[in-house]
């Protein structure tokens, strides 16, 4: 990865948000970085679940391909699931 990214985040250019097997801009190198998305998700999870009012949002008006945030769907609710929990989750898209 970059050091940084001066493109405006609408060109979709961080490869933060391209982690996910199967995306058209995935790279295996980009696995490493999932397992640190993920390890800060569950964390984040932890925390969180014992408050049942909480709806996680996977993008905020985003070009990214529906196949981010339907991962990171899948991944909190499986975890809700596991735990016996009920969990609210949405996705957001920008028309660009």
């Amino acid at each position: 990865m970059a050091n940084d990214y001066p493109a405006p985040a609408w060109k979709d250019s961080q490869p933060f948000f391209h982690t996910i097997p199967g995306m058209a801009r995935y790279q295996k190198q980009y696995d490493l970085v999932r397992q640190f998305q993920e390890a800060f998700v569950a964390k984040m999870l932890s925390h969180s679940r014992k408050y049942d009012n909480v709806l996680y949002c996977m993008n905020n008006e985003t070009p990214t391909p529906p196949k981010w945030g339907q991962y990171w769907m899948r991944f909190i609710t499986d975890h809700a699931t596991d735990q016996g929990a009920k969990t609210c989750v949405t996705d957001m898209f920008d028309d660009v």
